[in-house]
């Protein structure tokens, strides 16, 4: 079709379209203006049509070599071949026009651009684009265009680069992943991990996969992941973690979870796992020299049941190849009390591994010191370092979650505290790919997404770290008790520089002033990317200090001169007075006393900022005399806490002891804030009459709460609100029995589970500490961890740990499921009564306590949802298990209390 004949169409058609719209505002369009009309949608049409046969379709397809760039990761700054496919009508005017973007950068450049040569097979063209991403690091976009002379946009692809540093010469052992991902299914997998300088892996040997008939054992299916051991033993090693589920074969396994868990199961047949291990180890000694056995036992069998499977893995992976290690453990925080446990019950292994997860909090709960100190005795035990072979946090908006650039920093600073750790041999992060354990809860680094891959800002952090920390080494710390209580600064030897790795956690990160000239250093960040160092006072170099590390790499500087210098950070924030009152932090102690003897009431105020704050403080509560009525002219040190006391003169009682309290407190700069407060009970009350499990609770006025209604209970459910999940909790006890009541507030019931699954559904789970033994980290022999919940089979009670794991029989259970109105649309009530002989060795008496816990776990049945929210009284049943944590629950007997 010609231009002209196309103009002529064009000029017809407005010409038409003119004659309507005059038509239009007359009135009525004439039949002459109607004809034209019509001749003028039939031009149009074939315009339209003309355009259409005029540009013709092209389909553009983007080859990135993935064996040399697996997954679309590159070096910064490395050249990146890509082939550009075109299939359609190609023609020698036709181009490839090409721009590559940073997202973090915010920078865009465009590549030269590139003729389109045709010729092709079956009219495919080809052209090498050589790509040069941006000289910093993280995710990159490139935009492939194929545009005609004028550069007329005729097709347009995408692909995502991830840029990142380039990996040491040498790789350094201490960095691993526990990717649990099959090689097999991904085999670009490995060499990401090279690509980045990962140096430990993991392999996972399934026994019922691995010995599907006994005696008939099948190696191809997971034995995969070595074959990259054969190619490259200096680059990439892996440990073997053997665990279960039991084979089909064994006459007591029916597959269900809760006998595939069964310890006593397991410990039916361990001459069949000796024989396994042997095996298995037989096989595969020459590539593997390292086996970990069943981790996390501590979460789900006694230190004695454990040693008994350990002893039979030992005796037969030893039989298989003298040299070959066992490692035993995978304790979760640092293990401690269960190792020394499992070494009294006479354990024989070579190695011990931790899994040292901090839940939602940061590394600095358990790094460096906790896990030194264990690591050190570990050392001592075996004479082998500790291996550090899981850790991690979850980023999304799921159970347990962190933001992901939170999981970014943890990582980093996780990893640098962990190299000033002498006895740790190893840290393996969990894990490579997004593993997704709950809705909206991922794990890892990497997400295939929309066909794309997607890295998490934790890949680039974690890649950064090796490039800067594997040739480097440790040597000192400048803790935060030298720098104002808030700083971290690590130094490390690099080469003939120094390089310090430092950060602020708490509300004074900014930044700081060295005395040092700018030409003299260089500061990258979390990812690697340089940062311009300013020149601050006395020709000093302002750093940056926020909760992200950044890497100071110091020019002609000596260790000792670059130590001083971050000692010399001041402590002072740079907090304005309206800031002072969001620093304060406040806790109503809970009362050891019960009504009858409660004379004072004492709580907490914690400055969380790094300057002293003066204000005036006032407790009240209605029926209640306190005094002072007021606390004028408190001050609180920056990062300290100061516990105030008030005198009870007068009190007023109500049921179920159910106290409220108004705080006041007025700044110096008078700023004012109020905080409604609740008291709480950790007292278990006497009943001299049996409790009738029905689910009233007539027969509780008399007893004490602990109340579960403040969001730093709150483990996910970001918009949390109390009428959404909140509860009070209550405990009575007599001579046989402990009772247990609960009263939870919830805008929506459900739980469509059953057996070993109904904690994923609206369900309580209590633990206890039945010797108050307060064991840091993982449950000991003496503790139980039972499940309540109203389920489709109706009350259903299940023992998650303890001395019989399973579905509970005899523990009666009553709830009760109340809709009401707003503020609380649902009230679930909970009743049981539990025999003393579930809790042995507890003995119920006056004076007694116990360790005790309860969280509250909630699910609205909303699509693709598990657990929505999940609340607790104290730390110690979610992630990681740890009765240190459990409250003190005391057994009370007053006289003359209870309602007749």
């Amino acid at each position: 079709m010609s231009k002209t004949f196309l103009s002529l169409c064009v000029w017809l058609g407005f010409f038409c379209g003119a004659l309507m719209l005059y038509g239009k505002i007359n009135a009525r369009p004439t039949p002459f203006q109607f004809k034209c009309f019509i001749v003028g949608v039939w031009f149009a049409t074939n315009l339209l049509v003309g355009a259409a046969a005029e540009t013709p379709r092209f389909n553009l397809n983007i080859q990135i070599d993935q064996t040399r760039y697996p997954y679309n990761v590159c070096y910064n700054n490395e050249t990146v071949n890509i082939k550009c496919l075109v299939d359609g009508d190609v023609r020698p005017s036709l181009k490839i026009v090409s721009e590559i973007a940073c997202k973090q950068a915010n920078k865009t450049i465009r590549l030269p651009s590139q003729p389109l040569v045709a010729g092709g097979p079956e009219g495919q063209s080809a052209v090498e684009l050589r790509c040069n991403p941006l000289q910093c690091n993280g995710p990159h976009l490139l935009t492939i265009r194929l545009c005609d002379q004028e550069e007329k946009v005729l097709a347009e692809k995408q692909v995502p680069l991830h840029v990142v540093p380039p990996a040491p010469v040498k790789i350094n052992p201490f960095f691993g992943l526990s990717s649990v991902v099959n090689p097999k299914k991904n085999p670009i997998r490995g060499k990401v991990l090279e690509k980045i300088g990962i140096y430990w892996d993991i392999a996972v040997a399934y026994w019922d996969i691995s010995e599907p008939t006994k005696g008939v054992y099948n190696w191809n299916t997971w034995s995969a992941p070595l074959q990259d051991l054969r190619e490259k033993p200096d680059r990439l090693h892996r440990w073997v973690h053997i665990r279960d589920p039991l084979p089909k074969w064994l006459k007591a396994n029916d597959q269900s979870r809760e006998k595939r868990i069964k310890v006593d199961t397991w410990l039916d047949y361990l001459d069949d796992f000796q024989e396994y291990v042997h095996q298995l180890v037989k096989k595969n000694h020459d590539l593997v020299k390292h086996w970990e056995i069943l981790g996390e036992a501590d979460s789900w069998c006694t230190p004695q049941q454990y040693v008994q499977i350990v002893n039979a893995a030992y005796q037969g992976l030893k039989r298989a190849d003298p040299e070959c290690k066992l490692i035993v453990g995978g304790l979760l925080g640092d293990g401690q009390n269960y190792l020394e446990q499992i070494v009294a019950g006479g354990a024989k292994f070579d190695i011990v591994s931790l899994h040292p997860y901090c839940g939602t909090q940061p590394p600095e709960k358990l790094f460096p010191h906790s896990i030194a100190k264990t690591a050190a005795y570990i050392k001592k035990l075996t004479g082998e370092p500790a291996w550090l072979n899981e850790v991690g946090w979850a980023a999304g908006t799921g159970a347990l979650c962190v933001s992901e650039q939170e999981q970014a920093e943890y990582l980093a600073r996780m990893y640098t505290m962990g190299l000033s750790i002498e006895d740790v041999k190893m840290i393996s992060y969990f894990v490579f790919g997004k593993y997704q354990e709950v809705t909206n809860t991922w794990w890892g680094m990497f997400l295939m997404k929309d066909g794309n891959p997607d890295f998490s800002p934790a890949f680039f952090a974690y890649a950064n770290l090796i490039s800067q920390l594997s040739d480097a080494k440790y040597l000192k710390v400048i803790s935060p008790n030298d720098i104002g209580k808030s700083t971290s600064a690590y130094i490390f030897q690099k080469n003939d520089d120094i390089l310090a790795v430092c950060w602020r956690i708490g509300l004074g990160a900014g930044s700081a002033s060295l005395p040092v000239n700018p030409s003299q250093i260089t500061i990258t960040d979390l990812y690697g990317n340089l940062l311009p160092v300013e020149g601050g006072q006395a020709n000093g170099s302002v750093i940056p200090l926020t909760s992200a590390p950044c890497y100071v790499l110091f020019k002609n500087k000596p260790a000792a001169e670059v130590g001083r210098l971050f000692a010399s950070i001041p402590a002072v924030a740079n907090l304005t007075r309206k800031d002072e009152k969001d620093c304060l932090e406040f806790t109503l102690r809970p009362s050891r006393q019960t009504f009858q003897s409660l004379k004072q009431l004492e709580f907490k105020v914690k400055n969380n900022g790094n300057r002293k704050i003066e204000a005036a403080i006032s407790l009240a509560a209605s029926g209640w005399k306190l005094t002072p009525g007021e606390k004028e002219n408190v001050g609180i040190p920056p990062m300290e806490e100061k516990v105030l006391t008030y005198d009870v003169s007068g009190k007023q009682r109500i049921p179920f002891h159910d106290y409220h309290f108004e705080l006041s407190v007025k700044g110096e700069s008078g700023w004012t804030q109020t905080k409604d407060m609740v008291l709480d009970f950790p007292l278990c009350r006497h009943t001299s009459r049996p409790v009738v499990v029905d689910g009233d609770l007539g027969e509780w006025n008399d007893a004490y709460p602990l109340n579960l209604n403040r969001k730093e209970q709150v483990m996910l459910n970001k918009d949390w609100n109390p009428t959404d999940l909140s509860a009070q909790i209550y405990t009575q006890w007599d001579e046989e029995n402990l009772y247990f009541a609960a009263k939870v507030y919830d805008d929506k019931f459900h739980n469509d589970k059953t057996g070993d699954r109904i904690y994923c559904g609206d369900s309580i789970q209590i633990a206890f500490d039945t010797l108050n033994k307060k064991t840091k980290f993982g449950y000991g022999e003496d503790d139980y961890e039972y499940c309540f919940a109203l389920t489709s089979k109706g009350p259903e009670v299940y023992c998650s740990f303890g001395k019989l794991i399973g579905a509970v029989r005899d523990i009666p259970l009553a709830v009760k499921v109340t809709e009401t109105n707003p503020p609380h649309p649902w009230i679930i009530t909970y009743e049981a009564a539990i025999p003393l002989s579930r809790l042995k060795p507890l003995r119920l008496r006056e004076g007694q306590s116990v360790g005790f816990n309860v969280l509250i776990m909630d699910h609205d049945g909303t699509s693709g949802s598990v657990q929505k929210g999940l609340i607790q009284y104290a730390n110690g049943i979610a992630c990681p298990k740890d009765p240190s944590s459990f409250v003190s629950l005391l057994f009370v007997e007053e006289k003359g209390a209870e309602k007749k």
